[in-house]
């Protein structure tokens, strides 16, 4: 099973890839369908509903789609908004693993020389690397959050609808040459 959102009157598919828009596509839907349950607190909860269409992401009359990142944007996205801000698991696993203590946040540094040096199948789903989610998948259409705007255009236009988003769980836009020495983003590179 695959976590995917499928709408079967419009025809589409979206693969979603976590720190990508993710958050505000399933808002988008969840609100256009009127599906009251869902929440931000509740949204990993949304693809439960949608397991039973798997067989979707593989039918050739499907429009399928997924948005991509600048892989150091992501990972340090990731590493703000589940280190620095939600604090949940396995954040206080990898804080223990790492530092000794679960509540002593592990670095920037740290947190990447980790998922650098994990397999695919270690990494949570914010950091797995993002070709995980549609390799053995055929999409139509490869969006790209550094042109999500036109991307949106271009997706709304093969569904048929407008796809409008809020932005949600977004991180302020940092200079990465902040974060990244030379060395860490060689890492970030080869994995």
């Amino acid at each position: 099973w695959r976590p995917s959102l499928v709408d079967d009157e419009h025809k589409f598919v979206y693969v979603p890839i976590s720190k990508n828009a993710c958050t505000s596509i399933k808002n988008w839907y969840a609100k256009i369908k009127g599906d009251t349950e869902y929440s931000l607190d509740t949204s990993a909860d949304f693809h439960s509903k949608q397991g039973a269409k798997y067989n979707k992401l593989f039918t050739e009359d499907y429009f399928k789609f997924a948005i991509v990142r600048n892989p150091w944007e992501r990972l340090l996205s990731a590493y703000k908004f589940k280190f620095l801000k939600k604090k949940d698991p396995p954040v206080p696993q990898l804080n223990k693993k790492i530092n000794g203590n679960e509540n002593k946040t592990i670095s920037f540094e740290q947190f990447v020389k980790y998922v650098c040096s994990s397999t695919d199948l270690e990494c949570d789903v914010h950091w797995k690397p993002q070709h995980i989610f549609f390799n053995d998948i055929k999409l139509d259409y490869l969006a790209k959050m550094e042109t999500l705007e036109s991307d949106l255009k271009e997706i709304s236009k093969n569904i048929g609808f407008e796809i409008k988003l809020e932005k949600l769980n977004s991180t302020k836009k940092t200079n990465l040459n902040d974060y990244y020495t030379p060395l860490l983003a060689e890492k970030v590179a080869k994995r």
